[in-house]
């Protein structure tokens, strides 16, 4: 998994080398933006024996720079990198460290048809519990068709790996695929359908249970 989210890592990084070298057809500059975010949350539970009531609180500390390119007008990337901190005042053990990092590139195949790729590496360190300290690596890939004024399709493509550093037996991969379909009834109604499958699928190891799932989806959009 570790040697995957470097190998990875590097190709995103030489296509990024690629893209800071690509001669943009018109004077588009980057855009770099950012964001402090540090505060405290309060919530409370119940013990089930005697109903007492438990409160807690954490505090949170998040910062994250993004930088965003314009190619042309149907072409553009961004890489975004995060940190989140989050320290428990009395349950110690959901302490954690996050690290991310997403990358997008999104360009038009045709004047329908957009492409887009996604990409999120995360390290979640839980420090005073490290069995539950867990990799991530997810690869998203989308595609949307403007079939005509009243129809657009799209199609979702997922996979994604975790893998726990002390605990190589929870590791797992999960795969999912989305269509979607919605519809311009007229001006101000909008249908919006789509269907998933996915899988959850365990190292051998692992002794747990494999789990799978379909969804089917219907809602609307109604302008008064």
């Amino acid at each position: 998994m570790r040697k995957r989210l470097f190998f990875l890592l590097c190709i995103f990084l030489l296509f990024s080398c690629v893209f800071l070298g690509y001669e943009v057809e018109a004077d588009y500059n980057p855009v770099i933006s950012g964001k402090l975010d540090s505060g405290e949350k309060i919530y409370t539970n119940f013990a089930e024996e005697d109903k007492e009531e438990l409160d807690d609180k954490y505090k949170y500390n998040r910062m994250w720079l993004k930088y965003k390119q314009k190619l042309t007008t149907r072409e553009y990337y961004y890489f975004k990198f995060q940190y989140y901190k989050k320290d428990y005042y009395y349950s110690n053990t959901y302490n954690n460290i996050g690290l991310d990092f997403w990358g997008n590139y999104t360009y038009h195949l045709s004047e329908k048809t957009r492409n887009r790729w996604k990409i999120n590496i995360r390290n979640k360190d839980y420090y005073s519990n490290q069995i539950k300290s867990y990799k991530r690596l997810r690869i998203n890939y989308e595609v949307d068709y403007d079939y005509n004024s009243k129809n657009d399709y799209g199609i979702i493509l997922q996979r994604q790996w975790n893998d726990f550093s002390d605990n190589s037996s929870k590791n797992y991969f999960r795969d999912k695929v989305k269509l979607e379909w919605d519809h311009d009834y007229n001006d101000k109604f909008t249908i919006e359908s789509s269907f998933q499958y996915e899988r959850q699928i365990y190292d051998i190891s692992a002794g747990s249970s494999n789990k799978y799932g379909k969804q089917i989806s219907v809602g609307f959009d109604y302008e008064l």
